[in-house]
């Protein structure tokens, strides 16, 4: 089976990496594989872009592999570094980031990092929070350039979905199919209840190249951004927190949202809470998730 029909059968992105030392005539730029993707494969563009400005790559003699496991060692997270495609993002990206962070008065890496996705607007938010006693700060939007599935929650393997809810960068994938990839520690306790209890699919990522099944997608040089500024800041042993909503759900876009004969409505105002205790406050919610799936704020 390839990598990208391993995802499909997942009902998620992508996989584990490579060794670093691992080349081959099918290698990419950064000298590492890259898994065929075609557009039959995938969701269509969003408007504006077209399959022809992402052609596939050409198909690579890597195996099908599961997610990293103990991706989050501090060893493990110092290894990153041997990985061609780091190495490039860290040149790449290093000026911007400096000059990112100083613009916002916030020391490098910030105490905590993170990280907002709101699907309706494709938009993820990137937050910095300078110490532990303060406020985050907002740092930069990300476009997400193509759309997967619809508003509502992951609920089983396939459905090409997009996760919502309250999560974390759980790994880190430096030979991702797609550049470099950012994992969500999907399915979490409430989705472990909701969603399908054989099927419930997994491997969603925050990645690069504008194609997705199910994940959030940036383009390759937005991603060795994030990448990066995500990277240095696990090293500090602080998580980055994702939270992922439909829309902003405040005003008028709650209001378009509530009035929708949807499925999703009772979910939806479970999780507002999240989003306004940090809309409001500008720190991370404390929760736990009940019996029944439902989160519970404090």
């Amino acid at each position: 089976m390839s990598l990208v029909g391993l995802a499909l059968t997942l009902g998620g992105c992508d996989g584990a990496p490579v060794s670093p030392s691992r080349t081959g005539p099918a290698a990419g730029p950064s000298g590492l594989p890259r898994a065929e993707v075609t557009p039959s494969q995938h969701q269509a563009q969003t408007p504006g872009r077209s399959a022809a400005a992402h052609p596939a790559p050409a198909p690579a003699a890597i195996r099908p592999a599961k997610p990293v496991a103990g991706s989050m060692d501090p060893a493990a997270l110092t290894a990153q570094k041997e990985y061609p495609r780091v190495r490039a993002a860290r040149r790449n990206t290093a000026r911007a980031i400096e000059q990112l962070f100083a613009r916002r008065g916030i020391r490098y890496p910030a105490h905590r990092l993170f990280i907002r996705v709101f699907k309706a607007d494709d938009r993820l938010e990137l937050w910095a929070q300078p110490a532990a006693d303060q406020p985050f700060k907002h740092l930069k939007n990300y476009p997400v350039c193509a759309r997967s599935g619809r508003l509502g929650p992951k609920r089983r393997a396939g459905d090409r979905q997009v996760p919502e809810g309250f999560y974390h960068i759980d790994r880190f994938n430096p030979a991702s199919s797609y550049h470099l990839s950012l994992g969500l520690d999907y399915p979490n306790a409430s989705d472990k209840i909701l969603s399908d209890p054989d099927r419930p699919g997994g491997d969603i990522f925050i990645h690069g190249d504008c194609r997705t099944i199910g994940c959030v997608p940036i383009t390759d040089e937005l991603i060795e951004e994030l990448y990066i500024i995500a990277l240095d800041s696990s090293e500090t042993g602080r998580r980055v927190a994702v939270h992922v909503f439909p829309t902003r759900m405040v005003g008028e876009a709650w209001d378009a949202l509530r009035q929708r004969a949807d499925p999703n409505a009772l979910f939806w105002d479970n999780i507002r809470p999240g989003f306004l205790h940090f809309d409001q406050q500008k720190r991370l919610p404390t929760f736990s998730v009940d019996s029944q799936g439902r989160y519970l704020f404090r």
